[in-house]
């Protein structure tokens, strides 16, 4: 759910009572390990980069210094109106920007204004810089020498371009989000997985056929060059019926087929910060659901979620016009 879509006002005195505390595993030494900052507010943001690790950590750093999505969020509007403008001098033709349709001036707007709204109420800019340093940490490691994630960011930053140039289906937002999701291991412990058959019932704007072959392909727990076939013949015909999740589904194969086994100390270093990130985020949200209904509780929760995934498709905005500017110049 965005930000701006909940009603916040009723219930914001209810929230004041909730003792936020939102420590994660790496510490202060871990962060000055890591290296030197990706921002510096004196020099202001990078022009739109091309490196989505860089990208990713120049986010997180942003978020550390201000604890707030705002200076960031100005940031991708201005760029990707410059890069419009750009693209229109190039090329004679008007250009929308790369950030994800929805994401409207007036819905960034709101964005922010309740993130102000609820930031004191709630302790959103200490979780933000806590959040950041979890996000470091993953990438990085505890001692600034990188972890696999580095190598899912460049794989994926590979699949954009391709998708770019529309040689790919994988270089969406929700294509790394899976490939995340599963590496990092954001649901450990969670109930076992539908099996093929049950997660191709959910995708109601198949047809009967095609949801056999979709069944048959998430038979295969990570995808071959044997299943490039018919991988690819499923992309031309149903993909784009998928649900966001369905799509989910067929990313995380293609990532499992693709990567190479990480060095076991790099796993555990980015899975063991975003476990405890994780874990504190659950004890914060038992602590909203005390303090509040269950339907408050869950607006809440909504909330809080959907701003750091909003500004994780703003970072992959961010990726997709560097990209662009780059080729125009080119």
């Amino acid at each position: 759910m965005k930000l701006v879509h909940n009603p916040l006002t009723p219930w914001i005195s209810a929230i004041c009572a909730i003792a936020i505390a939102f420590p994660c595993a790496a510490t202060a030494q871990d962060r000055e390990q890591a290296g030197p900052d990706h921002y510096q507010p004196a020099n202001g943001f990078k022009p739109a980069q091309t490196n989505l690790t860089e990208i990713f950590l120049q986010l997180a750093d942003s978020l550390e210094h201000h604890g707030s999505p705002e200076p960031y969020i100005r940031h991708m509007q201005s760029e990707h109106k410059r890069i419009s403008a750009l693209y229109e001098q190039k090329t004679g033709d008007p250009h929308k920007g790369r950030m994800p349709s929805y994401m409207t001036e007036e819905y960034l707007n709101r964005f922010i204004a309740n993130w102000n709204a609820l930031s004191s109420k709630l302790g959103l800019d200490q979780l933000a810089k806590d959040a950041a340093r979890c996000a470091h940490n993953a990438i990085q490691g505890p001692q600034g020498t990188g972890t696999f994630v580095i190598e899912i960011l460049n794989h994926h930053q590979e699949e954009v371009v391709s998708a770019m140039k529309g040689q790919s289906r994988n270089g969406t937002f929700e294509h790394l989000r899976a490939t995340l999701a599963t590496e990092l291991e954001f649901t450990p412990g969670s109930k076992a997985l539908p099996d093929s058959a049950t997660l191709a019932e959910r995708e109601k704007a198949l047809t009967e056929a095609e949801r056999k072959e979709y069944a048959a392909l998430l038979k295969h727990e990570r995808f071959t060059k044997a299943e490039f076939g018919t991988l690819e013949r499923f992309y031309k015909s149903a993909y784009d019926k998928l649900t966001e999740g369905g799509k989910a589904e067929i990313s995380k194969r293609v990532w499992s087929g693709t990567r190479k086994e990480p060095p076991p100390d790099t796993r555990k270093d980015a899975v063991a910060s975003v476990r405890a990130f994780m874990d504190e985020k659950s004890k914060l949200f038992g602590k909203i659901d005390a303090a509040v209904s269950a339907d408050q509780a869950k607006s809440l929760k909504e909330v809080i979620d959907g701003a750091f995934l909003d500004l994780a498709r703003l970072a992959h905005s961010e990726l997709e016009g560097g990209i662009l500017e780059w080729s125009l110049n080119h």
